[in-house]
């Protein structure tokens, strides 16, 4: 089955667009077990995003691992925020706030990129 996706992608204001048209064919099937309410709860989200039942559940299982792959990265970063913050009350240097502008930026970057894949 040849499908059809677009990837979500942030806009400066921080709304959420939809982006690139990619294409994948699909040929492998994996059934799962699961209560109705559970299926309805999962079509429900499904039709908020716009999503076949499907893709929203295929996608938000990538989404977990991708999130997993940068889990490490993400508390490196919290620990050197820690530690530029305390360095911060300490110094109050606005070298220090810059790093820290700059760390909560490459924080977001990270985030956006694992909800974008």
């Amino acid at each position: 089955m040849l499908v059809t996706l677009y990837r979500l992608e942030k806009t400066d204001g921080g709304k959420e667009k939809i982006g690139r048209k990619y294409t994948r064919n699909r040929t492998e099937t994996l059934s799962l077990r699961l209560t109705a309410e559970e299926k309805d709860l999962l079509r429900s989200h499904a039709r908020k995003r716009g999503q076949s039942l499907t893709s929203y559940i295929l996608l938000s299982a990538l989404q977990y691992s991708n999130a997993e792959q940068f889990r490490p990265l993400l508390k490196s970063l919290d620990s050197i925020r820690a530690e530029l913050l305390a360095l911060k009350e300490t110094h109050n240097s606005d070298a220090l706030a810059d790093a820290l502008e700059k760390q909560d930026q490459i924080y977001d970057e990270v985030l956006a990129a694992i909800r974008c894949r």
